[in-house]
């Protein structure tokens, strides 16, 4: 009986959005969002820093991957996550592989 009233409890916490921060799923959640932003900005230092060391504009890099210079400037902020097919895209425009592009994200 105490169980069964215990969840009902966490249960309407949980819908009346009071306490939320203590609900296990969130904390996972909002810890996974933390990591995934970190490697997206450690993603997008590395292609700024490789396009600066080609001497390369966004817009020329853009050209060069066939992308929109908005996208390139998402991606260097971390603001973005690129599929497969763009990282295949973007590793060729600066002239490198994958692997060189990602090696060591966390």
């Amino acid at each position: 009986m105490i169980g069964s009233q215990n969840n009902r409890i966490w249960t309407n916490r949980i819908k009346t959005n009071q306490y939320v921060t203590h609900c296990p799923l969130t904390h996972c959640l909002q810890l996974a969002k933390l990591i995934s932003m970190n490697t997206l900005e450690q993603l997008g230092r590395r292609i700024r820093e490789k396009r600066h060391f080609l001497n390369l504009s966004q817009e020329k890099l853009a050209e060069k991957c066939d992308f929109d210079r908005t996208y390139i400037s998402l991606l260097e902020r971390g603001k973005r996550n690129p599929s497969y097919k763009n990282l295949l895209k973007l590793a060729k425009g600066l002239c490198i592989s994958i692997s060189e592009l990602t090696v060591g994200l966390e």
